[in-house]
């Protein structure tokens, strides 16, 4: 199984659009009210192509990160936080609780926001992991301390993805989904944001999905439309059998069509794509053999069929 989630976009809204991804906020144990919703991916304004060839792709890492850091103000749509300490965790598992138990994180303030190494035993309870503070600081704290879930950006850093007030001498589970909301804008990683007001939000789960990749269209009308969970292994697929081809001398073929539900066919595009890959091969093949060896298989000059 892959460890990436991969998202991709094409954009034919008909406008520039610069795109971003945020996770849908974990449920908290412990905490006095719901976390902030952090922006985790951003990506480079992309044009809009009618032919679907302007695109991009979000990749997510299946790892989650507890964080903790501080803030100079309050937290508060707009406030862009980072890090300060973070730690892979593992969720627990297992049909009851705590059967096998998720990471526990020890946090203090004690030397600045961390947590206290090395990692404690497990005790979270199943799809969680756990966050203890200790009593090294008070309510309300000058520098608004939080902790959080974080995720790995494209770029190698840990990025907040939701955060939240930490209160002295509590301890927080924290439940982690994987689904994700797409949208557009200019923000920053690490950005709060206020869900009701970001605009057009399309959801992404993963959750159960045999499959690692899903992408989506977003139109001309302004909404996402979902195009396929292979189409990434499509688009790789063409582009092998295209280098191959130029490799070989032999001329790039144009794109498998999509397979549309009713055709009679039980193979996905991708599927169609490999069959087809397979078969130009072996017409290469035959060809080079064929320049190789021109009088193999001839009768009186004549070419056998």
């Amino acid at each position: 199984m892959s460890n990436v989630f991969d998202i991709t976009i094409i954009n034919k809204s008909g406008a520039s659009q610069s795109y971003l991804l945020f996770a849908v906020a974990p449920q908290v144990s412990g905490a006095q009210g719901p976390p902030f919703s952090n922006v985790f991916l951003t990506a480079s304004p992309i044009q809009s192509r009618s032919d679907g060839s302007s695109s991009t792709t979000f990749s997510i890492a299946r790892q989650f990160y507890g964080i903790c850091g501080t803030s100079n103000v309050d937290l508060s749509a707009g406030v862009t936080v980072g890090t300060t300490d973070y730690e892979a965790v593992t969720l627990g598992s297992g049909s009851t609780p705590g059967t096998t138990p998720g990471t526990t994180l020890s946090f203090t303030t004690t030397g600045g926001a961390s947590f206290s190494e090395p990692v404690g035993a497990p005790a979270a309870p199943a799809g969680a992991y756990t966050v203890q503070t200790d009593s090294s600081f008070q309510i309300p704290t000058p520098n608004n301390t939080f902790v959080g879930l974080g995720g790995l950006s494209m770029s190698g850093k840990v990025v907040p993805m939701a955060t939240f007030l930490a209160s002295p001498s509590t301890t927080y589970n924290i439940y982690p989904v994987v689904k994700y909301y797409i949208a557009t804008g200019s923000y920053a990683p690490g950005e709060i944001i206020s869900v009701q007001s970001i605009g057009l939000t399309q959801l992404v789960d993963f959750t159960g999905s045999t499959y690692n990749s899903m992408t989506y269209i977003h139109d001309n009308n302004g909404t996402y439309s979902f195009s396929g969970q292979n189409l990434a292994k499509q688009v790789k697929l063409a582009r092998l059998r295209n280098d191959k081809a130029a490799q070989l001398g032999a001329h790039a073929l144009e794109p498998t069509k999509s397979t549309h539900a009713g055709s009679g066919s039980d193979d996905t595009p991708a599927d169609k794509l490999a069959h087809e890959l397979q078969s130009v091969f072996m017409k290469m093949l035959s060809n080079i053999e064929a320049k190789a060896h021109p009088h193999k298989g001839q009768t009186n000059g004549t070419m056998a069929c």
